[in-house]
């Protein structure tokens, strides 16, 4: 389907919506808005948001002066931004995390940003109520420490006290002149905290609950604290959850992990940064031969993480029970301690942070009862709202849905949000999914995956094989099937996680399985699956594969909205790794069984949706011309 069709077809609907909209109302704009009294999302193309570059702006090479960088709110605040300052926050710490925990002086460091109010002195000791404000922070280790001095660098990060390129500008811009504070979080071994950087383990963790726990105890502070962030500060946030700390009053994690165990060894496999490799370069962090940092050379986590990562990769069987993973699994006492509202944001074509992170966490939040809403984009590990990222997306993995994954409204989303569940004075935004599929539309489910999606099998038969160099997946052979038309007479989406069921034989102890779905017409990327066979069952923890014994692989793909055109050809791929996985453990040819007896078992079970035109919607459109950069950290 050509991009000019899905943009016309999306502009005809949001038009079309923007009028049907029985329960609106008009807003002092002319804009409609629902029952909640905000403009919905139906509505919000009709609006003024900036959505091109400024040709009067300069850029410079600390800072992109391009109002039109990233997102910004319909209409500014009232209040100016005052100078960054510098705090720092005591942890308590037990004596088994080493490092500064000996000496009992371990301490996070924060840039915090106030908003210059009227009559509110924010160095009394006592203020009252109309000068007590919420707090939204963002905590990783990319804060470059207060002499500018950093191990993991990238151009345009920032020390604390100033607004850092990639999140913390946008929140301290949008959101401070409202009246909230922002607070820039250096985690433990980074910027100007002391002690080790124990990538995501219990250290980290104690110091961002203290963290929240001092912003929302402070005079200042109205109580309640947000952590957003993405990637490693998108974590953080599941971090903090784990305690129940009653000033955390909610989270905007975007392509953060719930779990580091679940990311870095799904279904069994190994993704190539696993042996070793994000330890290694995060504890280069803190180790960087300054003499403040001797005390953290000693930490326990830098003698197990990296004999844990080459152990796992190598023996293909690490085990979530290890003290070292235990403790970098999130969603199990988040999903106990944490009770606040959530919006989930990440990118379905996340190459970083797999989708997988999310699903099922989003479905087990809302079935616990907690408030959810998720915005679900057709971008890699990326912000929202950042056009430099979005273009650089290439065929099947995002480029057909740009410009228009782009989201120029997101920074409304995310005041309307805190408004809502840290002040308490603005209405709940709508509780709803916003997905877009892998052509470009976007459109509203209640739920995700959608809860009237249809099943459908597709079958896999030695009749349907194409191109096949025999039935043996090995490194250097590939099977091409085609498992037909899913609809010939409309467009039809896979929406959700689709599983692959086939039997096959192994030729070794083990042995691993690669399946990528697509569009054969198109000749695109739709959706991927890995799998080693000693977790055919699922879960944690492997099996037995016994040579020459027959068994059923059953491999479930990363969360994908994928639109199928009418006519076009479901293709599937079959392979021995794939994306950015090393080869399997036991690396053994895997012959699939396409006989008659076996056509009942073998196929790919998938859900269809069939959204109405009511759920379709246009976002304020990215009309600019993007100039490709590097992803933020």
């Amino acid at each position: 389907m050509k991009l000019a069709a899905v943009a016309l077809a999306a502009l005809t609907l949001g038009a079309v919506l923007a009028g049907c909209a029985s329960k609106s109302t008009p807003s002092t704009s002319g804009v409609p808005v629902g029952g909640n009294g905000l403009v919905s999302v139906f509505d919000r193309h009709l609006e003024n948001f900036r959505v091109q570059e400024d040709p009067a702006c300069v850029a410079t090479k600390d800072k992109p002066c391009d109002p039109a960088f990233y997102s910004h709110t319909l209409a500014p605040g009232p209040y100016k931004v005052l100078a960054g300052k510098q705090v720092f926050v005591h942890v308590d710490l037990p004596l088994t995390e080493g490092g500064n925990a000996l000496t009992g002086n371990a301490q996070m460091s924060l840039g915090l940003f106030l908003p210059e109010m009227p009559g509110c002195d924010w160095t009394a000791a006592s203020l009252p109520d109309n000068c007590k404000v919420p707090v939204v922070g963002d905590a990783g280790p990319y804060y470059a420490s207060s002499t500018g001095v950093a191990e993991l660098q990238t151009e345009g990060d920032s020390i604390v006290t100033e607004p850092a390129h990639r999140l913390g500008a946008f929140l301290i811009e949008n959101l401070v002149p409202y009246g909230y504070a922002v607070a820039q979080i250096s985690v433990f071994g980074t910027g100007d905290s002391n002690h080790c950087q124990d990538l995501m383990g219990t250290a980290e963790q104690l110091g961002l609950d203290a963290v929240v726990t001092w912003l929302g105890t402070q005079p200042w502070s109205n109580g309640k604290v947000a952590l957003t962030g993405r990637s490693y500060d998108g974590s953080t946030p599941w971090e903090a959850a784990m305690f129940g700390n009653p000033h955390l009053a909610t989270i905007v994690p975007i392509s953060g992990l719930t779990s580091q165990f679940d990311l870095e060894y799904h279904n069994g496999t190994s993704e190539t940064r696993g042996a070793g490799v994000l330890y290694g370069l995060y504890a280069a962090m803190t180790i960087d031969g300054e003499a403040s940092d001797a005390q953290s050379i000693v930490c326990p986590d830098y003698l197990t993480g990296g004999p844990e990562g080459v152990k796992a990769v190598l023996g293909g069987d690490p085990s979530p029970a290890d003290p070292y993973w235990s403790e970098r699994i999130f969603l199990p006492r988040a999903l106990a301690k944490f009770d606040g509202p959530i919006f989930f944001i990440h990118g379905l074509q996340d190459w970083n942070v797999d989708p997988h992170m999310i699903f099922p966490a989003y479905n087990e939040f809302e079935a616990k009862g907690n408030p959810v809403k998720a915005l679900l984009g057709q971008w890699f590990h990326n912000y929202p709202d950042r056009p430099s990222e979005h273009v650089l997306q290439g065929p099947g993995r995002g480029q057909e849905a740009y410009p228009y994954s782009v989201r120029y409204d997101w920074a409304q989303d995310m005041l309307e949000w805190f408004d809502w569940s840290l002040k308490g004075t603005g209405p709940q935004p709508d509780l709803h999914v916003e997905v877009q599929d892998n052509q470009g539309f976007w459109r509203v489910e209640s739920t995700w995956p959608p809860a009237g999606r249809l099943d459908y099998r597709a079958p896999i038969a030695a009749a349907g094989e194409t191109a096949n160099d025999g039935t043996a997946i090995t490194a250097a052979n590939t099977l091409h099937f085609d498992l037909g038309v899913l609809d010939a007479a409309k467009d039809v989406r896979i929406s959700g996680l689709p599983h692959l069921d086939q039997w096959v034989t192994p030729t070794g102890p083990g042995g691993q399985i690669y399946a990528m779905l697509t569009d054969k017409e198109a000749g695109i990327h739709l959706g991927h699956a890995i799998m080693d066979l000693r977790y055919n069952h699922g879960g944690r923890s492997p099996g037995v594969v016994v040579p020459g014994v027959a068994m059923k692989a059953h491999l479930e793909f990363e969360p994908m909205e994928a639109l199928l055109p009418a006519g076009h050809h479901l293709g599937l791929e079959l392979s021995a790794t794939g994306e950015d996985y090393v080869g399997p453990t036991v690396a053994a040819p895997v012959i699939l069984d396409l006989s008659e007896s076996r056509a009942a078992d073998n196929g790919v079970t998938m859900g269809l949706a069939y959204p109405t035109a009511g759920q379709f919607f246009t976002p304020p459109v990215w009309s600019g011309v993007a100039t490709a950069g590097p992803p933020q950290p």
